[in-house]
């Protein structure tokens, strides 16, 4: 007889005892979720700006690197073409390192196309210089650039990653 009302006492005990406890396991789990909510908007305050300003660096070299923005920048009046292809190549460069550590703060995938439309301007560089004579001027080089834009059908590589810088930050907000 003990034994059953040891027991008969015992199992509602426990019943209690084990639904207060997974209760308070859920609220304490809410709590624990409702402050990292917190902890991630206070954080994304403070860096929603820097990763907007970061965006802001890429879209300034992206459009730096359009050769209708690098070539007024960089050709002299009396440059040769090899002379204008070296110094094409070393601004986009120069202007890339600058950047660098611009990725920490946008994706993996836009940094990666960034660096790709780096390469992809300086192979057009290099591929439009190695058509030209070898006596030929900057000016010449400057011209086969913008015919080749011209010619080319598809967009420049700055103009498909600029879209998609865009489309990324556009989801900031």
């Amino acid at each position: 007889m003990e034994w059953l009302e040891l027991v008969l006492y015992s199992v509602p005990a426990l019943l209690v005892m084990g639904t207060a406890y997974l209760v308070l396991q859920q609220q304490g789990k809410q709590q624990h979720e409702k402050v990292q909510l917190e902890l991630r908007a206070q954080q994304g305050q403070h860096t929603l700006p820097i990763r907007l300003q970061a965006y802001e660096r890429l879209a300034l070299f992206l459009e730096r690197s359009e050769f209708n923005n690098l070539i007024p920048r960089i050709r002299d009046a009396d440059m040769t073409a090899s002379e204008l292809q070296y110094a094409l190549i070393t601004a986009i460069r120069s202007e890339y390192e600058h950047n660098l550590t611009q990725q920490i703060y946008i994706s993996a995938n836009l940094w990666r196309s960034i660096a790709i439309c780096k390469d992809e301007m300086i192979k057009t560089i290099n591929l439009v210089a190695a058509t030209m004579k070898e006596d030929a001027t900057g000016n010449e080089l400057s011209r086969a650039l913008f015919q080749y834009v011209i010619d080319s059908e598809e967009p420049m590589p700055t103009q498909k990653v600029l879209a998609y810088l865009k489309q990324e930050a556009a989801q900031h907000f």
